[in-house]
């Protein structure tokens, strides 16, 4: 009987072994598994946050106006050129430019005619003489100048406008 009782104590420490065994291998296979998902999602997030992560610069040009800005701008004297790309750009770029360099420039701002918010402007009749920018109305190219928030002076070719920028 003596034996009976020590075989069932070894069968009994034997599934005992054997239990924690089967235990300390499925906890290691669930801490393998938790590191394995922690290294895959962070290689995941640090791809998708190399893509996302681009640099753009940002530059602000002072010199461009709209319609609804251009009476409202911090100077007390001022011009500002209205003219569409299609309008011999290369032109009125030119003239602007040489007439920054000089020493009796005036501040000059510029506003784009091909953009959306100042096509209203183009009609078929100018108006010399506008309050607001409601009432700003051009056939093409044109130089307004602004004194205290008020239209001063209008030239609408590009011989007058060369005269003043002289």
């Amino acid at each position: 009987m003596a034996k009976d009782n020590k075989l069932k104590q070894r069968k009994v420490v034997n599934e005992d072994i054997t239990q924690i065994r089967n235990l300390l291998i499925l906890l290691i296979v669930v801490i393998l598994i938790c590191i394995g998902a922690y290294f895959l999602t962070n290689k995941l997030i640090n791809k998708t946050s190399k893509k996302t992560e681009t640099e753009t610069k940002v530059e602000f040009n002072y010199d461009i106006a709209t319609i609804g800005t251009m009476f409202n701008r911090p100077e007390k004297e001022y011009y500002v050129i209205l003219y569409s790309n299609k309008d011999d750009s290369v032109l009125y770029n030119s003239l602007l430019t040489s007439y920054r360099s000089s020493d009796n420039y005036i501040k000059t701002y510029y506003v784009d005619l091909d953009l959306y918010e100042n096509n209203k402007a183009l009609k078929e009749e100018l108006n010399k003489k506008p309050t607001n920018s409601n009432e700003v109305s051009v056939t093409g190219p044109t130089l307004y100048k602004i004194e205290k928030g008020k239209v001063t002076n209008c030239y609408s070719d590009y011989e007058s406008m060369r005269k003043v920028f002289e």
